[in-house]
């Protein structure tokens, strides 16, 4: 629900005006059309390491659906490590090709918005390499942050999630 999105991303710029968290003074902001509603200096993505993770959870999430479409048991297919919620920014590069690999397994990179991520996800990751410092809660919230948001940003061609 687009409100309630809204209402959180307030409470989250309040309570960093109000210096209750900190408040990064560089947001990054992505070409993609849609993931611009994403990344505001409200949004909590104020750093190109959250910004990574963010945009990786929505890969894996799209992952995760066409997983779910073939009848494999995401449960236990999901990647033990993930499954604990034990990565790290120094995580999500290995991260990053597992997803990439499936993807490419799939051939859902015919599919617009999904190749609209993934060039997204290439930028930031030239800008950072693969030392990306991230402690794991920060990671894992981000990551499943996108994960959650992934149907929203992905489609199938005709509009078909």
């Amino acid at each position: 629900c687009p409100e309630k999105r809204i209402d959180a991303v307030s409470r989250l710029y309040y309570f960093r005006k109000l210096e209750v968290m900190k408040l990064s003074k560089t947001i990054y902001q992505p070409e993609s059309e849609s993931l611009k509603p994403y990344f505001s200096e409200e949004s909590g993505i104020d750093s190109k390491e959250k910004a990574f993770a963010f945009v990786l959870g929505i890969l894996f999430g799209r992952l995760l659906t066409l997983q779910g479409a073939k009848g494999v048991n995401v449960g236990s297919n999901a990647l033990t490590w993930l499954k604990r919620l034990t990565l790290k920014g120094s995580d999500l590069p290995e991260l990053y090709v597992k997803v990439r690999e499936k993807l490419i397994s799939y051939r859902d990179e015919s599919n617009q918005k999904t190749r609209e991520v993934i060039h997204e996800l290439g930028r930031i990751g030239m800008e950072l390499g693969s030392e990306i410092v991230l402690d794991s809660v920060a990671t894992n919230y981000f990551l499943l942050l996108g994960q959650s948001i992934s149907n929203d940003v992905i489609t199938r061609k005709g509009g078909e999630k």
